[in-house]
């Protein structure tokens, strides 16, 4: 397996992923969290543009794709209390695979530790295989955030990092 940066021209199998995940979310009680409007194409797109999506490939083929980043998060700056972990973090979102790799959420984070001081990430409160695979690898949950609309996401920082 390899993961690089996504280009413009892997749009169309990205969206593709993204439609996989959505479907798979429905069918483990997750039907809320990604709706047909989200991500949208131009969110995408943009992730890509700021060479900030990543895809893992294997033989080729584009299998899942994250978006990393160390410009932070205007929500997690917002609610510095729901988060462990100081200034300079990286944050990962948007994990999604067409279910022919496993372990996508292992490799996104085994690829950003390395390079931060802490990470933080959410999931929403239906998202129960997101949460699991958050806990079984490293990441502690640390709060609570709500949005706007009263949607509750759990937030979750790494604690092999909080621990270093």
């Amino acid at each position: 397996m390899k993961i690089e940066k996504a280009d413009p021209e892997d749009l169309s199998e990205l969206l593709s992923i993204f439609e996989h995940a959505k479907l798979f979310m429905r069918r483990t009680g997750n039907p809320d969290q990604w709706n047909d409007d989200y991500p949208t194409r131009e969110i995408i797109l943009s992730d890509i543009l700021a060479g900030e999506l990543y895809k893992v490939t294997e033989e080729g083929t584009a299998h899942a794709v994250f978006m990393a980043s160390d410009r932070g998060d205007a929500w997690y700056d917002e609610n510095p209390e729901s988060f462990s972990g100081g200034e300079g973090y990286w944050v990962i979102h948007r994990v999604a695979s067409d279910g022919k790799i496993k372990g996508v959420l292992a490799l996104a984070l085994d690829f950003v530790r390395p390079k931060a001081k802490a990470i933080r990430m959410d999931t929403y409160i239906d998202n129960h295989v997101m949460q699991h695979a958050l806990l079984r690898n490293g990441m502690v949950e640390t709060g609570r955030l709500y949005s706007p609309d009263g949607r509750v996401y759990l937030a979750f920082s790494d604690g092999t990092l909080l621990a270093d």
